[in-house]
């Protein structure tokens, strides 16, 4: 238990840094006010780039948490820590008895099928190896060649984000019985991305160059 609870805890650290750069991506994606304030701006610029690093953070982000060598705290390692079922009902009830929090123990075994579940599914994805094989090819390094024609797209991105941190959210349901801080501030993020350029104006129009 408690070498899930450490890896649980720098996974921790990482999403909920990392929860904010996928609300920017996610309130840029099919933004059209994006286009309006931009194009054919000169100041512009410095905000598309912005964006640009907002994304490669985002992927370096998920290729680290999805990384399998053997001396980091990754989503691999948290799940060959899963704690089985009865040693998480006896951490549970040992918070029940210490402070009176009562538990569900079948909530408790469907959020630990729902790790289990999920874990697998997102390792099988493709778009995952996409992303790394974009981390390793162009993001750290300069190869002459990659592994994939088609690229991973940014909607690719959002959703592997999404449900790298929903994994992190189980183990800290299982762990604290506390879920869902990683979407709020995610969509706290989009909202004040929207809003941010729902109220800019087009750029080029008030630019003196």
């Amino acid at each position: 238990m408690e070498d899930f609870r450490v890896h649980f805890r720098k996974l921790d650290e990482e999403c909920s840094y990392y929860c904010r750069h996928l609300g920017v991506v996610k309130g840029l994606l099919n933004n059209g006010n994006v286009k309006r304030v931009l194009d054919g701006s000169f100041a512009g610029y410095p905000v598309a780039v912005g964006h640009s690093e907002i994304r490669k953070a985002l992927v370096l982000f998920i290729c680290r948490i999805w990384d399998k060598a053997p001396d980091v705290h990754s989503i691999d390692k948290l799940s060959r820590c899963l704690p089985d079922i009865e040693t998480l009902v006896a951490h549970h009830e040992k918070i029940r008895v210490d402070s009176g929090r009562p538990y569900c123990s079948k909530k408790l075994k469907d959020v630990r099928s729902r790790f289990v579940e999920k874990k697998r599914a997102l390792a099988k994805l493709e778009v995952l190896q996409k992303l790394q094989n974009l981390r390793t090819s162009e993001i750290a390094h300069n190869l002459q060649t990659s592994k994939y024609d088609n690229p991973a797209q940014v909607s690719d991105l959002v959703a592997v984000a999404e449900g790298s941190m929903e994994l992190v959210d189980l183990a800290g349901y299982m762990i604290e019985r506390a879920s869902g801080a990683y979407t709020q501030f995610t969509e706290i993020s989009e909202r004040q991305t929207i809003e941010l350029f729902r109220i800019m104006p087009e750029l080029c129009s008030i630019e003196e160059l």
